[in-house]
């Protein structure tokens, strides 16, 4: 099978299926916000949360350690409710949570955690009824988000990042909805009434009145529980997400991510593929291709995963197609395009190789990272 061949078997979820805009992205350095976030949240272990990010207000039970500044980390049966901040427009708060769960997580799969991350303008409150008067498992939760206009364009005003291992599925109940997630998700609601879930990568299912929805990759769904209660919700259509509410979530800061610096070239993402093979990827991240004061136009511009999209360099890893995008190829193979990601058969075996599409000799003056979710599913 020729690599022609084997684009053309791609099922562009999240190229195509994404609404992709050129941005102006926000000039903050979220990648030493993340840095410091996992520095200071290192010792986090198995039900328990982690201040990640100033600002955050919480509600702890009586005698519980502190929960006051980025560092700190407590059970999450001591954590009675939860709010993060959005961006604050001086740019220099961005409020984070970072929690790690057993859910419904076998014990005897040590080690094997929910990753949860609250950010931006969120707010957790306990299930009564299923957890009693503090968040507990965070098997069940309500969850409310900001729906305001962010601060910068590629900021969604809030939301929770949710990640659970390969290889298994995790039973949750948010704002009284059944999800069952194997897969990476982000979470949003304006109203505890509602809840709008997006898939990242891997596999999401919610239950409706009974009937069991899939969510796509690179689609997102959103469900609304009429005044009658529960028996009276009604569930959108799988639609495509947009680039902009997902080209700054903290992917960083889940354990199954890949980096990929803008000023490296080519990175080995470690992932093995045979040929016949189903992989999806999906990625997220700014990079800039000019890290002067004096970089000429269109250059002085932070970009998405779909890179410049108004040029084609000549030059670049692949030809053809908007500098900076994100590519990939098999080992020595012909690269193709990633952007945003995707789902496609691969044609042969070996490694996964992915990049920001530049020159060999231009990577010295780049800036940024991208991160890549990849997962590779048998024939």
């Amino acid at each position: 099978m020729t690599r022609y061949l084997l684009l053309s078997l791609f099922i562009p979820l999240l190229i195509a299926g994404i609404v992709q805009a050129q941005q102006e992205f926000c000039p903050v350095d979220f990648e030493t916000i993340f840095d410091q976030i996992v520095e200071d949240c290192t010792s986090l272990g198995r039900n328990q949360v982690c201040y990640g990010n100033w600002r955050i207000d919480a509600e702890t039970t009586p005698n519980s350690d502190n929960f006051i500044q980025s560092g700190d980390i407590i059970p999450v049966n001591q954590l009675i409710s939860l709010r993060t901040y959005p961006l604050s427009s001086e740019l220099d708060d961005w409020g984070i949570a970072l929690f790690r769960v057993q859910a419904n997580i076998a014990d005897t799969l040590p080690g094997q955690n929910v990753t949860i991350v609250a950010f931006g303008d969120t707010e957790i409150q306990p299930d009564l009824d299923a957890e009693g008067e503090s968040l507990g498992t965070m098997r069940a939760f309500y969850l409310t988000t900001g729906i305001g206009i962010p601060t910068c364009k590629d900021i969604p005003e809030g939301g929770i990042l949710l990640q659970t291992p390969r290889g298994g599925d995790v039973s949750l109940v948010i704002n009284g909805f059944d999800l069952t997630v194997g897969s990476t998700v982000l979470l949003t609601a304006a109203d505890t009434d509602e809840l709008t879930v997006a898939t990242i990568e891997g596999n999401v299912e919610v239950t409706v009145n009974g009937v069991v929805q899939s969510i796509p990759v690179g689609q997102k769904l959103h469900i609304i529980r009429e005044d009658n209660g529960l028996e009276s919700s009604t569930a959108t259509a799988p639609e495509a997400l947009e680039s902009v509410e997902i080209a700054q979530i903290p992917i960083s800061l889940l354990p199954d991510h890949i980096p990929i610096p803008a000023t490296d070239g080519w990175v080995s993402t470690g992932v093995q593929v045979v040929a016949g093979q189903r992989i999806t990827i999906s990625v997220t991240g700014i990079a800039a291709s000019c890290n002067h004061d004096d970089c000429p136009e269109p250059y002085d511009q932070w970009v998405s995963p779909s890179g410049l999209i108004e040029t084609e360099c000549s030059d670049c890893l692949m030809t053809g197609v908007p500098e900076m995008a994100v590519v990939g190829r098999i080992d020595e193979t012909s690269p193709f395009l990633v952007g945003y990601g995707g789902e496609f058969v691969v044609d042969t075996s070996g490694t996964l190789f992915l990049a920001a599409n530049d020159a060999a000799y231009a990577y010295d003056d780049n800036a940024g990272t991208f991160y890549a979710l990849v997962t590779v599913a048998d024939q």
